[in-house]
């Protein structure tokens, strides 16, 4: 009798307790949707990080009885960490999604470990891409991804997953084809990317540039080189309609008018046609306008190649404009310091070429055409020597990179005042470097014949 109350008075804690969980999980559900809302605010004013922190706050709220709804707040802090261009975010995304994986085993949550994995395969084909080391064996790790997604494609839903994940695998069919420049493999990679953009309407509208710049970088890879004006134009034309009339801010629409206006960029050094010149610089300066200093590497790069087209439009004319040299120069120098003032390690090699690559070519538009560069100038030229250390040999880099740096690091040393012996053995080394014919750029050949011939070495 007596155990018989005990029981009923415990079933009857039991239904209160259950009750309460009840009530406190649905209180937990509500705070985390709420906290979700100030997310979306945060990401409207391009404070991703903080947007990433308080959509996993939320993930952290859901109760443990709904991994799937956990899981999409952590895909939603994964994708704001994707907005950050940042290094230093890469070992934060990865764990995010690890999280993820452990919430929805393939057993039990088939679409929704598919669909993650998909988000692994996208951060490893960065991962890999931003790897310099010789020890990373690119080719491999760039086939695994494609493995992963033939793996997760048959457990897939819906048509917008699925979408992305072809667009994943074209991603990395164009990464393998551009090692092994083999012609089936760019075939291949071309029809995947083909495949991804004629499915893009059913992804949302912020992730579509993606895809349109997916399909217009393979199909000027992919065409033989008596065919690449026609292939360019082909790509202008698909990017032209995917940001015509957007005002959207974001990621991909950046990029997709750094790759429109590097491909208008080409077809103007093609034919030396200034209207060409001035439609690149325009849509460089336009998105420079745009796009708020948080997009620190777009803007950079965006500086730093409008720098260069007005240096090359200056060129256009006999003698050379100063103006346009002038700002061409002080465009570089921006972007720059943009660079090192960007969060993010300076000893990361990407970060090390970008700022070389700005500060390096100053020198073309100053010693090299008679501009006063003044003592913060200077002070960036010296930079552009300093950086070059333990760069130059990085591994990977390109034979015609490595002779471009080499060539930054005798221009720089011989503007900065250094000894004439060390900036005559940069121009050395940057002579004997051997580059392909079909590679080499004729005004370096220039820039590294005068240079010895000023330094008293005439070859």
């Amino acid at each position: 009798m007596a155990e018989e109350k005990l029981a009923a008075a415990a079933d009857q804690f039991g239904s209160a307790r259950l009750n309460l969980q009840g009530q406190v999980d649905d209180l937990a559900l509500r705070q985390a949707d709420v906290i979700a809302q100030r997310a979306v605010v945060r990401s409207s004013i391009f404070d991703f990080e903080g947007a990433a922190d308080l959509f996993e706050e939320a993930a952290n709220l859901v109760p443990s009885s709904q991994p799937v709804l956990k899981r999409g707040y952590l895909a939603r802090a994964n994708g704001q960490l994707a907005e950050m261009p940042n290094p230093q975010v890469m070992d934060r995304s990865l764990q995010l999604i690890e999280d993820m994986l452990a919430l929805v085993p393939r057993d039990t949550y088939p679409a929704e470990w598919a669909i993650t994995r998909i988000s692994l395969g996208d951060h490893r084909l960065a991962q890999t891409r931003d790897q310099w080391s010789a020890d990373i064996d690119h080719l491999s790790h760039y086939r695994d991804v494609v493995a992963m997604m033939d793996e997760a494609e048959p457990l897939l839903l819906s048509d917008k997953d699925r979408a992305t994940l072809i667009s994943v695998r074209a991603a990395a069919l164009a990464y393998i084809a551009d090692l092994t420049r083999d012609d089936a493999d760019r075939r291949r990679a071309l029809e995947s990317a083909r495949s991804a953009y004629a499915q893009r309407l059913v992804v949302s509208s912020r992730n579509r540039p993606l895809f349109a710049i997916r399909l217009a970088e393979q199909i000027v890879a992919a065409a033989p080189e008596v065919d690449k004006p026609a292939a360019r134009r082909e790509a202008i034309l698909i990017l032209r309609e995917e940001i015509a009339d957007s005002d959207a801010v974001n990621n991909g629409i950046l990029s997709a008018l750094e790759t429109l206006a590097r491909l208008i960029g080409q077809e103007a050094r093609a034919s030396a046609d200034p209207a060409l010149y001035r439609e690149e610089i325009a849509l460089r300066d336009a998105a420079l306008a745009r796009f708020p200093p948080v997009f620190h590497e777009g803007r950079a790069y965006m500086l730093f190649r409008a720098g260069v087209t007005r240096g090359l439009m200056a060129e256009l004319s006999e003698p050379p404009d100063p103006v346009l040299m002038a700002a061409s120069a002080d465009q570089m120098a921006q972007a720059a310091r943009l660079h090192i003032s960007a969060p993010g390690d300076l000893t990361d090699s990407r970060k090390r070429l970008a700022v070389l690559g700005c500060l390096g070519a100053i020198p073309q538009w100053t010693a090299l055409y008679g501009l006063d560069a003044d003592a913060d100038l200077l002070s960036n030229i010296d930079a552009c020597a300093d950086l070059t250390e333990g760069v130059i040999d990085t591994p990977l880099l390109e034979p015609k990179f490595r002779r471009q740096y080499w060539l930054y690091r005798a221009e720089a040393l011989e503007l900065g005042g250094a000894a004439p012996e060390a900036a005559l053995d940069a121009f050395r080394r940057a002579e004997a470097v051997e580059v392909d014919p079909a590679n080499r750029m004729a005004d370096h050949d220039d820039r590294i014949r005068e240079g010895l011939a000023r330094l008293g070495r005439r070859p």
